[in-house]
């Protein structure tokens, strides 16, 4: 083998077998490294089980997460209203007893699994009592399932299409249905225990003559919304609007129509891997082929992409039809198609944006008449379960679904000709079709990668503040604790790629407690924990953690200020190994104040306060500038106009001297947070621009001896920002942001910043939590090179929450198997630029094979 540089000519890539590899045969590389010869994997069904032996009518089908289990609900053979729980196993499907839920004819029935309650809501129209809507609770047990008491959510018709969805940010369940005389509504309903009960209904069109039995509604966890989708009575386009829920009120957005000409049957499902609606319908004007059509929901409003056929069409009156099969990560349609034979049908579409493309050619599942259809994702299995009714005898059947990839070879992942047959985990030689570059940059990420959210605490937790431990490579949160007496209260957690986890709370202060500020001290390697004891007259108040494990434990507290003492905010002086705690003193005209302490094992100790600013001082937030070694204080001036406005600290020993105060916002400041960058030795201050609208704004300050100059101002957010806490993350040497958006429905985001010279400049915002989100604060994990951010979860009853962010702009590993492209500016990206070059696939973290 031949190399130029870190470029090896003539190449051979040895790699490991995952499976069989023919001698001569195209060879692929895998994602984790793996090299394997050219195959197919082909879609595969399970055996057509029988569900039940009996007619049915329109059945409708749920997945309960709790229990690993199916729920089919019916219309029986005695026109009743029937579940059964189905039980998967590899690609078979075994049916328990059913169990009738109504002793009287029932239809139009629907269901949907309650996550929170870990219960399923039966919805239908009750025959035997006028068609009145009903309710009741499912709970499944075994094989076996149990009903709460029926409840009636609608005392006229409902003898009409329904559809509900399940909402996770108000743990509620949205019911759209059809009522006479010709109306729609969408309703809350809330399942405690056993039972069910309902807010008042919204309507969705109002009373117009016409028919809306074709009505669908679904939940997008990403935009904490729903899309309700009904035939407009006046023009029988198929219109949509989106539904807003606070608490049992719902409210809707204008409506949008998805296209402009007649349909049938809708059906909808959510992309969670691209975060979309998929809408299907038939399309009632010749062809009456179903359609699929991407939803993007911003705000209230809701935008559609092009439409793309199935080549199935559909009976008008076929419901569940649609799912997402997260293993595959693609949509899945199962149709009657009766254009050919009533046979039943799927087939498999892929989502990319606001776009979605037809995989494959539609299979047939089963030959008979089909004259009825529902389907489900089960994610125990992996599996996608497919319900319909055969032939003239109406009765149901079931069999399971295996979505497979196809054919595994692409344009990107083939890498060369294999020298020799191989086995599976044997060392194979593969003669590459061009050169290998080794050791070639990593990419950086354009865009924020953002973990999955976790509990730390499931109780609302306020006064949220977060620090980093550098000896144990541990973040420690430190919180209110208010399912527990509002004690204070610290938790360590530990950063793994993008996953956060937790040990086990531990108190630190048996009262109630708040204005928490946690900071490490890297001298003494413990963490010091700042905050107001409101068990002990409001006191200043500090205690020393050790971090152990997945543990922490405390020394006694040391009251620092022995009066009420607010807007507490504390950091490390690594210079003279001294915290620094700053504060307004209650007690002396709430002036802003700071005071020194010294960590010895497991206690702290002060010197005397000092004051910073002579006048009534909040929102104060403190930084170290190492490499002027000052603490700089930036505070909001209540004494001159709530001004932001900030101070250079000198420490020594235990005392603590300041030199001239500087504005850096000549307007109302609040929610400031400051921060050092290390790379570019400037201090940034972000806050709350009163005087801008409540703009979200940033701003550097330079630090000459005991002073502080700031450039202009540069705006992070055009909308009111709260609960603002900024880091620095020293991996990608930019400033991180996070913040509540009050323009985006108090959605949690963060912003990455850049600092050039005097002036900071923002990449584009983007949301870490999908509900109203305060009490923000973020730390640099410098372990795992990842910012992570503590913060109350309004959207889940305000439960403490964090998430681990590979904030854009961090460096990132190849993709192996991934196809790169050369840009103009030397770096490589997944996509192409103008013009458009083809680096190679990378073969490993960072290593490429180099197409020619």
């Amino acid at each position: 083998m031949r190399f130029v540089g870190d470029i090896a000519l003539d190449a051979e890539v040895r790699a490991i077998a995952s499976g069989a590899i023919t001698d001569g045969s195209p060879v692929i590389v895998n994602a984790d490294g793996t090299v394997s010869g050219v195959s197919s994997d082909p879609d595969s069904l399970g055996t057509a089980v029988a569900v039940y032996t009996g007619s049915n009518n329109t059945g409708a089908v749920v997945y309960d997460t709790g229990q690993d289990k199916i729920l089919y609900a019916y219309t029986d053979a005695s026109n009743y209203g029937a579940t059964v729980v189905g039980t998967v196993s590899g690609s078979s499907i075994s049916f328990g007893t059913p169990v009738v839920f109504r002793s009287s004819a029932s239809y139009y029935i629907d269901a949907t699994y309650d996550s929170n309650a870990g219960k399923t809501g039966i919805f239908w129209a009750d025959y035997g009592d006028g068609e009145k809507g009903k309710a009741c609770v499912a709970t499944i047990s075994g094989t076996s399932v149990s009903y709460g008491s029926t409840v009636t959510f609608s005392s006229t018709v409902t003898s009409g299409s329904k559809d509900s969805t399940y909402d996770s940010s108000e743990n509620k369940i949205l019911l759209s249905y059809r009522k006479d005389p010709y109306e729609s509504e969408v309703v809350a309903a809330t399942i405690s225990g056993t039972d069910i009960s309902f807010g008042s209904p919204t309507s969705i069109y109002g009373s117009v003559f016409g028919a809306m039995n074709a009505i669908a509604i679904q939940y997008d966890s990403n935009a904490n919304k729903s899309l309700v989708i009904y035939k407009n009575p006046s023009t029988g386009y198929p219109d949509s609007k989106v539904v807003s829920l606070s608490g049992t009120t719902v409210s809707l957005g204008s409506a949008t129509t998805i296209f402009s000409g007649a349909f049938k049957a809708v059906d909808t499902t959510f992309d969670s891997s691209n975060n979309k609606i998929v809408v299907g319908y038939q399309y009632d004007a010749g062809d009456e082929l179903t359609r699929l059509v991407v939803a993007t929901i911003s705000g209230t409003s809701v935008s559609y992409g092009t439409a793309v056929s199935t080549g199935v069409g559909i009976r008008s009156d076929s419901v569940d039809s649609l799912h997402y099969n997260a293993t595959a990560q693609k949509v899945v349609y199962a149709g009657t198609d009766q254009n050919d034979s009533g046979k039943s049908k799927y087939t498999i579409a892929s989502v990319s944006g606001t776009s979605i493309s037809i995989d494959s050619t539609t299979t047939v599942f089963d030959s008979a008449t089909s004259p009825q259809n529902a389907s489900e994702y089960d994610p125990d299995s992996q599996k996608s379960i497919l319900f319909y009714t055969t032939n003239g005898n109406a009765n149901p059947v079931a069999r399971t679904l295996t979505v497979g990839a196809g054919d595994n070879i692409t344009s990107e992942n083939f890498i060369g000709i294999a020298n020799a047959a191989y086995a599976d985990g044997q060392k194979a030689t593969v003669k590459t079709t061009g050169s290998i570059a080794r050791n070639i940059p990593q990419i950086a990420s354009a865009s924020s990668s953002i973990g999955t959210a976790v509990v730390f605490e499931s109780a609302n937790a306020p006064f949220v503040s977060a620090t980093f431990d550098s000896n144990s490579n541990k973040v420690v949160i430190a919180y209110r604790d208010k399912g527990n007496s509002e004690y204070g209260t610290a938790v360590v957690g530990t950063v793994s790629g993008t996953s956060v986890s937790f040990g086990t709370p531990v108190v630190f202060e048996s009262a109630s407690s708040r204005y928490f500020s946690a900071t490490f001290d890297s001298n003494a390697n413990k963490v010091v924990i700042a905050y107001r004891d409101d068990g002990n007259s409001e006191y200043g108040t500090a205690i020393v953690g050790t971090v152990s494990g997945t543990s922490i434990s405390f020394g006694s507290p040391t009251v620092f200020e022995s009066a009420t003492a607010n807007f507490i905010s504390a950091t490390f002086d690594s210079d003279e190994n001294r915290v620094v705690i700053a504060y307004s003193d209650d007690a002396n005209s709430s002036y802003g104040t700071a005071i020194v302490g010294t960590v010895s094992g497991t206690s702290i100790s002060f010197g005397s306060a000092t004051v910073f600013e002579n006048a009534s001082s909040n929102a104060i937030s403190a930084t170290f500038d190492s490499s002027n070694n000052k603490v700089v204080i930036a505070y909001a001036d209540v004494g001159n106009s709530t001004y932001g406005t900030a101070i250079v600290g000198t420490v020594s020993g235990t005392s603590i001297s300041f030199g001239s105060a500087s504005v850096f916002e000549s307007a109302s400041s609040q929610y400031i947070s400051a921060t050092f960058d290390s790379s570019n030795n400037k201090v940034v201050i972000a806050y709350k621009d009163e005087g801008n609208s409540n703009h979200g704004t940033a701003i550097v300050g330079t630090v000459s001896s005991t002073s502080i100059s700031f450039g202009s101002a540069t705006v992070f957010e055009s909308a009111g920002s709260d609960h603002i806490s900024a880091t620095f993350d020293s991996n990608i040497n930019k400033i991180v942001i996070a913040y509540e958006d009050e323009g985006n429905s108090d959605y949690g985001t963060v912003v990455v910043g850049t600092v050039s010279g005097t002036s900071i400049s923002f990449g584009s915002a983007e949301v870490f939590e999908s509900a109203s989100t305060n009490t923000i604060s973020a730390t640099f994990d410098s372990n795992a090179n990842k910012v992570v951010i503590g913060y109350k979860d309004a959207g889940n009853s305000n439960y403490g929450t964090a998430v681990a962010i590979a904030t854009a702009g961090s460096p990132e590993d190849l993709t192996i198997g991934q196809q790169y492209f050369v840009q103009t500016d030397g770096s490589l990206d997944t996509s192409a630029d103008d013009p458009s070059v083809i680096a190679g696939t990378a073969i490993g973290a960072s290593d490429i094979i180099v197409k020619g």
